[in-house]
């Protein structure tokens, strides 16, 4: 008995594994094919290949969807999509994924930090040239009310 049930074990490992790599191979198929079309610099063929596979899960579909759109590859540059996608990938443990996401993050408060900085700075010199004094109530709260 324990001999038949250690066979039906092992055989149902080897159809799971048989349907895990037919599976996986599918996804290959799909990935390489928009590997080969990214290359080509054919950028729609190649999203629309690794599209599907992203939303299943696949890793590498993922972290080159959020590159195409961190770049605009083929697609809009659209940042907050790019984040979306290397999140997933990086979610999943993809190092190229979390470095990517960490630089695209950090050059996105950068950009922010220096917009706030030049809106604050454009706003003090207007608040200068209506007269108000730097380091005057009036003059914060002129600067507050520009950058609001």
């Amino acid at each position: 008995m324990k001999r038949i049930l250690q066979g039906l074990f092992v055989l149902s490992l080897l159809m799971v594994e048989g349907c895990t790599t037919s599976f996986l191979g599918s996804w290959s198929v799909g990935y390489q094919k928009g590997v080969t079309a990214y290359k080509r610099g054919d950028y729609e063929t190649a999203w629309r290949e690794w599209t599907p596979l992203a939303r299943e899960g696949n890793v590498d579909a993922q972290l080159n969807l959020g590159m195409m759109h961190a770049k605009g590859k083929g697609v809009p540059q659209n940042y907050k999509i790019a984040v979306k996608w290397l999140t997933l990938a990086a979610e999943q443990g993809d190092a190229d994924a979390q470095y990517h996401l960490e630089r695209l993050l950090a050059a996105q408060k950068q950009i922010d930090k220096s917009s706030q900085s030049s809106t604050f700075e454009k706003a003090k010199k207007q608040c200068a040239s209506i007269g108000f004094k730097e380091g005057t109530e009036k003059f914060g709260d002129c600067v507050m009310i520009l950058i609001n």
